[in-house]
């Protein structure tokens, strides 16, 4: 086996979307992956979902003479991160406490290393890739989604909390009449478009 190659995943909360990547960083053309997953299912539903996405991604690189030799998977919390530990109840609540190393070691057959890091870390981390790092000592990045991620950057180095999320979140901070969360987020945008135009349908993005 050759060209080491690393396994890039973002783990939603109904689908797990990933990809592998040189070393330099570079993707591989046509190696984007999309697993189903029930944030809200069983264990074992939960697990299986990984494996299946490990197994995707093992297929390819052999297919390709090439050797997955990491696995950086961003993923939102509460999350112990640098033991891969899901501390969160509003979703993923039946792998409470429970390791996600194994999961990834089983459906690739190998055990490499695995690394963990916040959603909003991992948007941030890319969205400074190519900037002029001297020019800009703080820097920050917000993310909407299901929820509102937020992360920063200081003198070229994440903030981080003991656990390895973001060292200063803005999700819960009071606004208006209840949370942040709750004015900048996709409930929010979708509870919006149904106030302006009552009766239509969501529309679906791809």
């Amino acid at each position: 086996m050759s060209d080491p190659i690393i396994l890039a995943v973002d783990a939603g909360g109904t689908s797990l979307k990933a990809a592998l990547a040189g070393e330099d960083g570079s993707l591989l053309p046509g190696c984007f992956f999309r697993q189903e997953v029930n944030s809200d299912g069983t264990a074992e539903e939960i697990a299986a979902s990984y494996r299946a996405l490990a197994r995707k991604a093992r297929q390819a690189a052999r297919s390709r003479s090439a050797e997955i030799t990491a696995v950086s998977v961003c993923i939102p919390g509460p999350f112990q991160y640098r033991d891969g530990v899901c501390l969160m109840r509003h979703k993923y609540a039946a792998i409470y406490g429970i390791p996600m190393r194994p999961w990834f070691e089983e459906g690739l057959g190998a055990q490499i290393p695995i690394y963990f890091l916040h959603d909003s870390t991992a948007f941030l981390l890319g969205a400074a890739r190519n900037l002029e790092r001297n020019r800009y000592k703080r820097i920050c990045g917000a993310i909407i989604g299901t929820g509102l991620g937020f992360a920063s950057m200081f003198d070229g180095k994440i903030y981080e909390n003991p656990q390895g999320g973001p060292g200063i979140s803005i999700f819960s901070r009071p606004f208006r009449d209840s949370i942040a969360e709750d004015y900048v987020s996709k409930r929010a945008v979708e509870r919006e478009y149904q106030m302006l135009c009552p009766g239509e349908p969501l529309p679906t993005v791809e």
